[in-house]
């Protein structure tokens, strides 16, 4: 932040900011993202899936459920990305 007024504005507000980032980084990051399943269940998730980030990396799931699984353990989905993308 670049003064104490800024970081009030972020503070009074962040879920506003958490999710301006959050579009950016999905924007960024959507042409390359290596599966074409979901991470968790393998199926399809179709035209529309769910797209959280996690520690700043855009994961597509077939649902919520699906979503709230990477949410509660990153690292080993994130892990399973990577490894994606060193097979391809």
């Amino acid at each position: 932040f670049c003064c104490k007024a800024c970081i009030r504005k972020f503070k009074k507000n962040q879920k506003k900011y958490d999710d301006m980032l959050a579009e950016m980084i999905i924007k960024q990051q959507s042409e390359s993202y290596p599966l074409e399943v979901c991470v968790i269940s393998g199926r399809s998730y179709g035209a529309k899936p769910n797209q959280i980030v996690v520690a700043n990396r855009m994961v597509r799931t077939c649902c919520g459920g699906c979503s709230n699984k990477v949410k509660s353990n990153p690292a080993q989905y994130l892990a399973m990305l990577d490894k994606s993308k060193k097979t391809d």
